[in-house]
């Protein structure tokens, strides 16, 4: 992407100390604590960019946070696969719930 002179910024709902070491390895700027899917983190991340919001997508691996903020801050959104699966209780619940939206075609 970078080759392609694509502008490029990690936007999570984590804090800093969670989202630097990813970012520094990525060697990409980050916004944390973004609030998606609300627009705030992702509205920080265009004026940082300098772009337009129709020369704008948002990827991500979650539909009620990152599709939904996207969606939300009128952008394009590209829905990919989880790096890995989480282990956490809120997570499974939450991916058994995205899994059902997916299937519905509703994404």
């Amino acid at each position: 992407m970078r080759a392609l002179g694509v502008k490029m910024v990690v936007v999570s709902n984590n804090t800093n100390h969670r989202v630097a070491p990813l970012a520094r390895k990525l060697g990409l700027p980050f916004i944390a604590n973004g609030a998606k899917p609300l627009t705030i983190g992702i509205t920080r991340a265009l004026r940082f960019l300098g772009v337009p919001r129709e020369r704008t997508a948002v990827v991500g691996d979650q539909i009620f946070t990152d599709v939904m903020g996207g969606n939300l801050a009128r952008t394009r959104t590209i829905l990919v696969e989880p790096f890995h699966a989480e282990k956490n209780l809120f997570f499974r619940i939450k991916r058994a719930a995205e899994n059902i939206v997916y299937r519905r075609g509703s994404v």
